[in-house]
């Protein structure tokens, strides 16, 4: 995957304090200026995100591939979506 085409939204969309499955209808209900096709980023994309985005380096973020959340466990949403569906 091409981590550059990946839109993250601004910093003020990010939640703090969110179940996996609060942070998954979040970001599927997310309309950032009119725009909807927000996701959860992947584990790789996170990784990407840390390295190239200061804004997003040392948060605990929901990943969307990961194979098991306990439903207390309290993370940090980043919407993201791809750019080559922006609009979509």
């Amino acid at each position: 995957m091409n981590y550059e085409l990946l839109e993250v939204a601004p910093e003020k969309y990010f939640m703090d304090e969110v179940t996996y499955n609060e942070a998954r209808m979040y970001c599927f209900m997310l309309s950032v200026d009119g725009e909807f096709g927000w996701r959860l980023p992947t584990y790789n994309e996170i990784e990407y995100l840390r390295i190239h985005n200061p804004v997003v380096y040392g948060l605990a973020i929901v990943a969307s591939d990961a194979l098991v959340y306990e439903q207390s466990y309290r993370l940090t949403v980043v919407p993201v979506r791809d750019t080559r569906c922006a609009g979509t």
